[in-house]
């Protein structure tokens, strides 16, 4: 569960909560990249799981669907909040 200054967010039934990485504003080179060019992360870290979620676990690193979910934002963070069907992978 993640736990803010302000609010607490606790996924039910099969949904995950999702931190995404960042979205790379750099070249491997160290050159800015325009946000046309900024891809949208499809790979983060697991903060937290419904009851009915049995694949995952808090704090596996996890790619997903792409535009997969629903984007919210607690606080200053960014999250990804969907099902735990929409999980490609968990890496190692």
């Amino acid at each position: 569960m993640l736990k803010l200054t302000k609010i607490s967010v606790l996924p039910t039934g099969d949904r995950v909560l999702i931190m995404p990485d960042d979205i790379k504003t750099t070249s491997e080179g160290g050159v800015l990249l325009p946000v046309q060019a900024q891809q949208k992360q499809s790979v983060g870290v697991v903060i937290g799981c419904g009851p009915e979620v049995k694949n995952v676990k808090h704090d596996d690193y996890v790619i997903f669907q792409k535009y997969a979910g629903l984007e919210i934002q607690i606080d200053d963070v960014v999250c990804v909040l969907l099902r735990d069907k929409d999980i490609l992978a968990i890496m190692a």
